[in-house]
C-alpha cells in the first residue's frame, strides 16, 4: 500500500494534516510533516515490540492526533490496525 501520508509530507510538509479541536477549546494541529514524523516514531516502536506485517495491533483511547499516528504507523509497517474506542 502506498504511503499516502508520506507523499503529502513531501509535497506539502507545512499544510495541516491533523486538526483536533478539544472540548476545552484548545486546538491541536499537526502538519503533514509532523504527522509523518510521529507515525515513523511509533512505527519503529511497534516494530521493536514485535508487531510485524499482517499482524493485528489494537489501540485503545480517545479520539486524538495520537490515534491517527498509530493508525498511520501500522499502515506504514504493513500491520493491521484495530482501533478500539474506550467509550
Amino acid at each position: 500500500m502506498p504511503d499516502i501520508l508520506g507523499m503529502y509530507a513531501q509535497s506539502q510538509p507545512d499544510k495541516p494534516g491533523v486538526i483536533d479541536d478539544k472540548p476545552d477549546g484548545t486546538v491541536v494541529t499537526w502538519t503533514y510533516a509532523e504527522s509523518t514524523r510521529q507515525a515513523n516514531r511509533i512505527g519503529n516502536l511497534l516494530l521493536s515490540l514485535g508487531v510485524s506485517r499482517t499482524r493485528r495491533s489494537c489501540g485503545c483511547g480517545p479520539n486524538s492526533p495520537e490515534v491517527v499516528a498509530i493508525m498511520s504507523a501500522a499502515r506504514k509497517i504493513g500491520a493491521i490496525a484495530v482501533p478500539l474506542n474506550y467509550g
